[in-house]
């Protein structure tokens, strides 16, 4: 999978920091156009994304197996309870939006073969 432009879109807003600005969100790096396979190609990248977190959750409720017995080890593991609820419910919501624009895309598809005006081309 190449994720360079995402990379690049990373390094704009700065990796490692926390809240909202680590991850922006789709934006002009995603998509370059409004045709159908434009949508479809975006619909794509959404639904890779959305595998991308759930490694990553994988990952981290690995971390959870460590045996760490103790006050600061039964704060972590309910923290990363925590993240991993987070992280399922991003991934949903990333899969959700993934299939609304494969959903959006067919529309199109559906309207380009009614006629070429329907779509402004």
């Amino acid at each position: 999978m190449d994720y360079a432009m995402d990379r690049r879109a990373a390094q704009m807003t700065g990796p490692g920091q926390a809240g909202p600005q680590q991850c922006s969100g789709p934006s002009a790096f995603w998509v370059s156009g409004r045709s159908p396979g434009d949508m479809s190609a975006l619909s794509a990248r959404l639904s890779r994304l959305a595998g991308a977190i759930d490694n990553a959750r994988a990952r981290l409720s690995s971390a959870t197996a460590l045996e760490w017995a103790s006050t600061a080890g039964d704060a972590f593991r309910q923290e990363v309870a925590l993240r991993l609820a987070d992280l399922a419910a991003g991934s949903s919501d990333v899969r959700m939006a993934s299939d609304y624009v494969a959903a959006y895309a067919r529309v199109l598809d559906e309207l380009a073969a009614k006629g070429p005006g329907l779509l402004g081309g």
